[in-house]
Parts: C-alpha cells; structure tokens; sequence
C-alpha cells in the first residue's frame, strides 16, 4: 500500500523523501524501504530501452512506436475471440487508475484473464474475514486505546502494511506521562507469541516462544480459558472436536502463559487487541476475529472497512492457486499473450507451478519492468518501467485513502507506467502514447471518483497539492459473525504434538523478498 510521501527537490533531482505528516498512514515518517527507494531512480542497472527476444537472437527497439506496430496485430486477433488466449498478470497494484484499466479491458475483452500475484500475498487476513463474516473485510486497529495487545507471529512494528500508524499508537500508550490526546494514564502490555526474534518480541513485555504451527493450539487453549468466565462463559461458534484437541498438547510453561494473558484479557475487555499475523493460516484468521468481537474490542479498538476491487477479486482464492491455475492453462497452451506488469515471477513464484517453462509455451510474452531481469530474459519484449517519482499515478493508502503522485524529473530513460501500457492495450495500439498521458489518466479517475471536473475547478489542484482526494477512504463495515465450524473444511488439523522441524519464511528486514537485493542503502 502507499506510503504517502514528500519528496525534497535539488535542482530538478529528488534526493530526499519524507512521509506526509497531513495522511494518517504516515504521520510524518517512512519505512527504510521507502527512504530507500529514490536510489532506484538513479540505479545504473536499471532498464533504458524495450527489448525484443525472438529465436535466440536480442533487438534493441530504439522507441515505443516498434512496439505499438508490434502490438497491434495481437491484439487485432484477441479482439476477434473477446480476448480468448489474453492474460494480464500483475503485482500487487492499488491503484485506482489500473483497476478502472483493468474494468475497461476486460469488459471490452470479457474473455481475457486478469491473475495478481505477489511472494508475499497478503490475502490470509481477507480469506479469514471471510471464513469469520461471509465476505473480506481489511482490519484496522486503534492500539491508542488498547491496554493489552496480542501478537500472535505477528511483526506489527515493523512489517505490518499499517506499520507507520500502529507503530506510533503503539508508542503513545507506552509513555504514561506524555501529553497530547492519546497520552494514556497507565503503560500498556505488549503480549508476543512468536516462532523467531522479530521488533515486535523485542518490545514486548512478555513473549513467549513456540512453533508457528502451535498457535493454533494456543488459541483454542486462550478460548477455552476465556469461556470459564461469565462474561464469556458459552463461546460460539462451537469448534470441531480435532480442532478443541490440539489445546492438549501446551507443555506446563505455555499453559501458564495463556492463564496469565486470559485473566489480563477478561480485566481489560474492549481495550484490548489479538493481532495475528499474515502468515497464519485463514482458520487462525478467522478465530482471532471472533475472540476480539466477544471480547468487545470491534468498535473499541478495532473496526472493519470494505477492501479495494484488486483484493475482493481473489474470490476465496489464494494467490498462489490463482497462480497455479495460470501455470496450468500456460503449459496447455491455452494463453497466446501473457502480459507481466512488475514482479518477477520466474523468479520468485512456487517452485510447483515451474513458472518459467510454462511461460516457454507462449507465444507472446510481454514484461514490464525496472530491470532486464529473469522475466523480462524469459519473454519476447522487455518494456522499461517508469520509476514512481519520473511519472504521474495514484494509490490507495492502507485506509483506502487516494493520494496523487506527480513526476519530480523528467523520464531518465524510455519508461511507461503499468497504467500507460494498459492505456495503450485497450486502445489497440492507436494513438500512440503522448507526453503527459499518465497525468490524463489520473484526472480521468480523479473526475470518476469525485464526480468533479477538471477543467475551471479547483479541485484538482487542491487535489494535487495535498497528496490526496478528500473521502476517499474505504467504507465502514459492520460483519455480522458467521459459523466457523466449516472453517476447517473435511481435513481438520491433527490433534498430534508437532514433530520434527519446522520451516517458516518472513520477509527480510533489508531486501524484503529479494526485490531490494541492488539497493545500496537496503
């Protein structure tokens, strides 16, 4: 999600970048990964002209208009089947000018395909929202009003999209003697069940050390202690029984534990929060929702939004299923063009889906992107991606708020936006792709969301000035509780201890999934 970010300019060159203090998702700070990413605007490797791969042999296009003569009869051909052997597959993008792109190309081509896809999805929480409510709904935590917090394998203080925001209400609520409105009488208590060493643990006042696959026995042992209380006494829904079982196998320390957190929960309901992390399974998901609700925290310090159209499109599928069903249909040559906005899945995708020699069974194959990298050396044109801060576009915030980007420098090199090639796809490639047509497409969203005009107001350049459009934020959603006794589906959890070694995977602290591997800063 979007950082909203100030970019301090030098002689036409951004050098420096600093959060928004005006957006709540910023509050005036960074993460290092965004201070970090104005070194890719001026990286030497990156990526300066398209490149054409054909027969072993490598062209270099010296325009975009190569291209655009390339393209057309591609897309002349899908027109003809509805866009039937067409597929889009994109990184994570929570732009409203590529997801009203991605409305527009699929109802001019209903038959094309549209798969997101990221290493490190963060489609759990919306799964488990809707295993807990029927639908997916993003949570958001108000931990200024929180006296306990739970941290179930949970990095909230550092790797959490919300990060920037929790951190500082997190902060707050430790400094009893602070001013200001979120300044709170007593310090709170930071409770971390964790399987490694994580800035959260580090800060927590008490932390516990287990097996990521153990909290769900944790969990089910907390709800069972929970229930003995009369306030709680009765929890519903009811769990199946291979689901109640595993709260058997707590040594006599991690009973202790979850005795201790139950009793600091029951003395502090609706000021506490269970935060879990992305990688637990949705079930796990779905449990912490329904203890927050019954502990009054929804409301207090927890409330629900609706999400964004690019992660409601997963439609109670994962990511990496969505991906394996690509793979699929690529290796039985049921996709004549593939067009890969970002990432770099032969790289990074699961090793099963054999990414790279199902892209070997397409015919025309189309990555965008910062660096000439495996991808882009696996498909037939390699497009140059404008970096953020040499082109126009917009983004959600994690709120749901729009904010604007405007260009800094001039293109250093021949790079388009993923919004400017979607822009050029649903023309067919006529019109070409003229100065200035990123900033027509975000007024063009900026008009659909705010129903104002551009021309004689002043609400695009308010608009532009702030960094952002006004009530634009998700909607508030009130869930009502469904069972979650289906949850499991017909192969619940086994009820044995666990056995042998486990491995568990978290984004690294300075590349994050390899992504950031030739920044000298990270």
């Amino acid at each position: 999600y979007a950082q909203p970010l100030l970019a301090t300019s030098y002689d036409g060159r951004p050098i420096k970048l600093e959060g928004n203090p005006e957006l709540s998702a910023s509050l005036g700070g960074t993460t290092a990964f965004a201070q970090a990413s104005i070194l890719d605007l001026y990286d030497p490797d990156r990526s300066q002209n398209l490149l054409h791969r054909s027969a072993g042999e490598m062209t270099l296009s010296p325009s975009w208009s190569e291209f655009e003569a390339a393209l057309r009869p591609l897309l002349a051909a899908g027109a003809k089947q509805a866009g039937k052997g067409l597929c889009v597959l994109a990184e994570a993008s929570h732009s409203p000018t590529v997801q009203r792109l991605r409305r527009t190309l699929l109802q001019k081509w209903p038959q094309a395909r549209w798969v997101e896809f990221e290493p490190l999805a963060g489609d759990h929480e919306a799964l488990g929202t809707r295993l807990a409510f029927g639908r997916p709904l993003r949570s958001h935590y108000d931990l200024a009003r929180a006296q306990v917090v739970v941290a179930l394998d949970s990095d909230f203080l550092a790797l959490h999209p919300d990060t920037l925001r929790l951190s500082r209400a997190f902060a707050a609520t430790r400094m009893p003697d602070s001013d200001g409105p979120a300044a709170s009488a007593t310090m709170s208590r930071l409770y971390a069940i964790e399987s490694r060493h994580s800035t959260t643990g580090a800060m927590s006042d008490h932390r516990l050390a287990v097996r990521s696959e153990a909290i769900l026995g944790l969990l089910v042992a907390l709800r069972g202690e929970l229930s003995k209380s009369a306030a709680l006494a009765g929890l519903t829904p009811q769990l199946p029984p291979q689901v109640v079982q595993l709260a058997t196998s707590l040594n006599a320390t991690e009973k202790a534990y979850v005795a201790a957190l139950a009793k600091d929960l029951q003395a502090n309901r609706g000021r506490s929060a269970l935060i879990v992390g992305e990688g637990q399974p949705p079930q796990v998901h779905a449990l912490v929702h329904q203890l927050n609700e019954q502990l009054g925290n929804v409301g207090q310090t927890l409330r629900y939004t609706a999400i964004d159209e690019a992660a409601a499109s997963a439609q109670g599928r994962s990511q990496a299923d969505s991906l394996a069903a690509l793979c699929a249909q690529m290796q039985a040559g049921q996709v004549e063009t593939l067009l890969i906005l970002g990432g770099n899945p032969v790289f990074n995708a699961p090793a099963a889906c054999r990414f790279k020699q199902a892209l070997a069974q397409v015919k025309n194959s189309l990555h965008l992107s910062l660096y000439d990298d495996e991808t882009s050396q696996a498909c037939t044109w390699h497009l140059p991606r404008a970096h953020y801060l040499e082109a126009w576009g917009d983004a959600r915030t994690y709120d749901g708020t729009v904010t604007l980007m405007q260009p800094l420098i001039r293109p250093l090199y021949l790079g388009k936006t993923p919004a400017e090639l979607l822009s050029l796809i649903v023309a067919e490639g006529r019109g070409g792709m003229p100065s200035g047509r990123g900033m027509e497409l975000c007024q063009q969203t900026f008009t659909e969301l705010t129903g104002a005009a551009i021309t004689g107001t002043r609400a695009w350049h308010d608009a532009v000035q702030s960094g952002r459009i006004p009530k634009t934020e998700f909607a508030p959603a009130n869930p009502t509780r469904q069972s979650l006794a289906s949850a499991w589906g017909s192969t619940p959890p086994s009820a044995a201890p666990p056995q042998g070694f486990e491995l568990t995977l978290w984004p690294d602290m300075h590349v994050y999934d390899g992504r950031f591997a030739n920044n000298g800063w990270l």
